[in-house]
């Protein structure tokens, strides 16, 4: 009986371990994951862009948006979490992108969506 025990609590520690290390990394949506993407310019001076799409996870839901500026860089990443009630996949962003701006990166892998010479670059 002892072997029986010592082998579930083996069990809830190993679920227990890998449930902190999904929610200590912090997922997110990279641009060959989103379905529906669209990119539209809505002003030029100063510049923004509206951003939306929809996740391609189904069982994961935006939790929300954040950007980050490098030099003359600014990257928007979309962060995900599990699925729950009055959460969605779907995305709708207004983003402002400051002069000293040239081009928008999505997601840690740094997809190009957006340059100042040409606009929204990245459709589909």
């Amino acid at each position: 009986m002892t072997q029986q025990v010592g082998v579930a609590l083996a069990c809830v520690l190993v679920a227990v371990l890998l449930v902190a290390c999904v929610q200590g990394r912090d997922m997110i949506l990279e641009f060959k994951d989103v379905q529906f993407f669209q990119g539209e310019q809505t002003a030029s001076s100063p510049a923004a862009i509206k951003l939306s799409g929809l996740a391609f996870h189904s069982s994961l839901a935006v939790r929300e948006i954040t950007t980050s500026q490098y030099d003359e860089s600014l990257q928007v990443l979309v962060h995900l979490t599990p699925a729950a009630a009055g959460l969605s996949g779907n995305f709708d962003y207004i983003l402002h992108i400051p002069a000293s701006v040239n081009t928008v990166s999505f997601g840690r892998e740094k997809a190009v969506i957006w340059t100042r010479s040409g606009g929204v670059v990245q459709h589909r």
